[in-house]
């Protein structure tokens, strides 16, 4: 993990990887988080190319492996007081 420091010394997080994707193809893939405190940072790029919402809250890809196609992006506001899902776009 990395981490680049902010405000109060809270720490964005970063992973990165690669994971199997098919038979015989790799899906590079490398995520960041971090709160207010660490600059409000979400992202999730597969492939070199962001894929993510990145909204405030958990933020979920649908990747197709026989495809390597994202099949769609979704966010959750965890803050609010009720979490509602969102509609399909």
């Amino acid at each position: 993990m990395i981490g680049e420091t902010r405000d109060h010394g809270e720490k964005a997080i970063t992973k990165a990887g690669t994971l199997m994707s098919g038979e015989n193809a790799a899906l590079r893939y490398r995520v960041t988080s971090g709160g207010r405190d660490s600059g409000d940072v979400s992202s999730l790029a597969i492939n070199g190319r962001e894929q993510s919402n990145k909204q405030r809250g958990i933020n979920m890809v649908i990747w197709n492996t026989v495809t390597d196609l994202k099949v769609t992006s979704v966010s959750f506001d965890s803050h609010e007081k009720e979490m509602q899902i969102p509609d399909d776009k």
